[in-house]
């Protein structure tokens, strides 16, 4: 059984076409992950604003007590 292997070699500079893509692109992903960003932040709020609006029983049923809340919330989302 034969194998066959090849290696090439970039060119100095890189190719030029690759680089000019991850330029263009490099806005585009930044935006994206920024976007990202946002809507986490917009989803921890609501579920804080959604808890500390609760009784303290009403938390105490599901286990938190209300200075628990963000840190909780803030875990949840690998912020802690």
């Amino acid at each position: 059984m034969a194998f066959a292997t090849q290696t090439t070699t970039a060119a100095p500079g890189g190719n030029f076409f690759g680089i000019a893509a991850t330029v263009v692109a490099a806005p585009f992903i930044w935006i994206a992950r920024g976007l990202d960003k946002l809507a986490t932040a917009n989803r921890m709020s609501r579920e804080i604003n959604d808890l500390m609006q609760m009784s303290d029983q009403q938390l105490a049923v599901r286990g938190l007590k209300r200075e628990d809340v963000p840190r909780v919330i803030f875990s949840r989302y690998g912020h802690l």
